[in-house]
């Protein structure tokens, strides 16, 4: 469309960037466009980032922010530099709306989102850590992709309180030492039948225990096959199947790919709160060394650490 008031007025009716396909056409039309196209692209580009969530436009579907975010990449080094900083903050600005925070804030785009803001200036960022602050969930892949902007970055107030928040909750987790062995599997979620029985033989210290009161060998088969074989809701355990009939059962032992987890974790968080004393150094406000808990932790995992390899299982007959 070579008519820019018509190209306004057709702008204008759109509700929302359709596709990615759309997108890469507005850029291509900033580039070449007066600023009153300009305008009314940015206002498309914008006005609907305060429904983040997946919509569906005749037959295509997407997310309105990571479209935004695919029409801003397109346009970069192509159009003003006025322009191109104001899509850019209107962006940040749009995501982050109050009914939507958390939902730009727990999506991969929130490390993009982090830069971008961050690049924007002081009252932009501000408003994006506010958000990191209310929404840490991925707090740990936001300070990274801010470390690797460089000095400016590490140095600023702001993403110094951001680590101190992270740090500060790396330090809970891990002030306690590596996690001593145990079969108790706490967080355990069994949401199958005899819910009551099996919960409290995984939150407990057994290895194995036999479960009966079923149906049929068909019935106890799907219960172990549903249940068992993989580490989730808590809880880490194989089943095996016996017995015909009425008199089928299922024993259950636990196996240790659930501490192999949180050890896995606790690794993690070690690694991380490391990397961040080396980073911001004096700028933490907790310190990672706690002597005298981590000699009592060596000293008790040197003996207690690790599960039992010689141990016989012990089996609980519930009937």
């Amino acid at each position: 469309i070579n008519d820019d008031v018509l190209l306004v007025r057709l702008l204008k009716s759109c509700p929302c960037i359709p596709d990615a396909a759309f997108a890469q056409q507005l850029a291509k039309i900033c580039i070449s466009k007066s600023n009153a196209v300009e305008t009314e692209i940015l206002e498309l580009v914008t006005k609907k980032l305060g429904a983040v969530q997946s919509y569906r436009y005749g037959n295509v579907s997407g997310d309105p922010l990571t479209l935004a975010l695919g029409f801003f990449k397109s346009i970069t080094t192509r159009v003003s530099a006025p322009f191109f900083n104001t899509v850019r903050a209107n962006i940040v600005l749009g995501a982050l709306t109050d009914t939507n925070t958390a939902n730009a804030m727990n999506s991969a785009n929130a490390e993009v989102l982090a830069k971008m803001s961050f690049e924007s200036g002081s009252n932009v960022f501000q408003c994006f850590c506010n958000a990191a602050k209310a929404n840490i969930t991925r707090l740990s892949t936001i300070l990274k992709c801010l470390i690797e902007l460089g000095d400016s970055a590490v140095k600023h107030p702001l993403v110094i309180e951001l680590a101190n928040i992270r740090a500060k909750q790396l330090h809970l987790n891990t002030m306690n030492g590596l996690p001593v062995f145990t079969w108790r599997q706490l967080n355990a979620n069994f949401t199958g039948s005899q819910s009551t029985e099996v919960n409290s033989f995984l939150r407990g210290e057994k290895q194995s225990a036999t479960f009966h009161h079923f149906n049929g060998i068909g019935h106890a088969r799907n219960w172990a096959s549903k249940y068992f074989g993989r580490s989730n809701h808590g809880y880490s355990a194989n089943a095996i199947v016996g017995g015909r009939g009425r008199s089928s059962y299922v024993t259950v032992t636990k196996t240790i790919t659930m501490h192999e987890k949180v050890t896995e974790t606790y690794s993690s968080n070690k690694q991380e709160l490391s990397m961040l004393e080396n980073t911001f150094k004096d700028s933490l406000e907790v310190s990672i060394v706690n002597n005298v808990t981590q000699g009592r932790n060596r000293r008790k995992q040197a003996s207690d650490n690790g599960p039992p390899s010689k141990k016989p299982r012990e089996v609980i007959v519930i009937d």
